[in-house]
């Protein structure tokens, strides 16, 4: 556990909007921002000053990337932007309360609220009127949330060290314990994906061609086949 250290820990805005995708004219397509090329040297600067420009956005739009949304939420829309948010900036009120952390706190937060808005709002102006409810997170808010000891983003970093790890596997020494999600693959929904598949390979042992024809057979309910899977080894009841 030594050789291996969390990963990046990050601010997220998570706006919500007044009118439909189609109306406020929000795509499907992710954003990725960064204000030059020396990508390093971008992320220096903004660890080392705060009010330094930000290294990177992510930008994203989930409800215009639900086919159902519209039915379910009509005349709302929303958005997330993402960027980096050192744990030492806000190491000073880990174990404290959510929402009763302080002046001092929500201050800061507040800041970096603004300014993930105007970011927002420089690359699409059209939701500044439409905008109805906003709120940030910080690395606090993911260590609270999700338990992630450092408010890590995606569980351990994805340096070298890392992957020379052998231990980092679904099976391990112990008998009956196994490992699993994105830690033994890489980070992200993706790899939580695959990390799954393996460790239930795994436990299912001569069996696991079984996990691997349950993904290959499965097809979209639209295409007339159901979605819901069969257990490995079982038929339908």
């Amino acid at each position: 556990m030594k050789k291996v250290k969390p990963s990046s820990s990050h601010l997220c805005l998570y706006a919500g909007f007044k009118g439909t995708a189609k109306d406020l004219n929000i795509p499907r397509t992710n954003f990725w921002i960064y204000p030059s090329a020396d990508h390093e040297g971008n992320l220096e600067r903004f660890q080392a000053n705060p009010d330094a420009e930000f290294p990177m956005l992510y930008i994203s739009f989930p409800s215009a990337k639900d086919p159902e949304w519209d039915g379910n939420y009509p005349n709302k829309s929303t958005v997330e932007v993402l960027t980096f948010g050192p744990w030492e900036w806000f190491a000073k009120w880990d174990g404290t309360t959510w929402c009763q952390r302080g002046e001092e706190y929500e201050t800061l937060k507040e800041k970096f609220h603004q300014r993930l808005l105007d970011e927002l709002f420089k690359y699409m102006p059209q939701l500044k009127d439409a905008l109805v409810y906003s709120e940030l997170s910080t690395p606090l808010s993911t260590a609270w949330f999700q338990l992630n000891p450092k408010g890590e983003i995606y569980g351990l970093d994805h340096d070298v060290q890392r992957f020379k790890q052998e231990w980092l596997h679904s099976i391990t020494p112990i008998k009956g314990l196994y490992l699993t999600g994105q830690d033994i693959i890489s980070g992200g929904v993706g790899g939580a994906l695959v990390g799954g598949m393996m460790t239930t390979s795994a436990m299912m042992g001569k069996d696991a061609m079984k996990v691997m024809k349950l993904l290959k057979d499965w097809r979209p309910a639209d295409e007339g086949t159901s979605t819901t899977p069969t257990a490995p080894g079982k038929t339908p009841g």
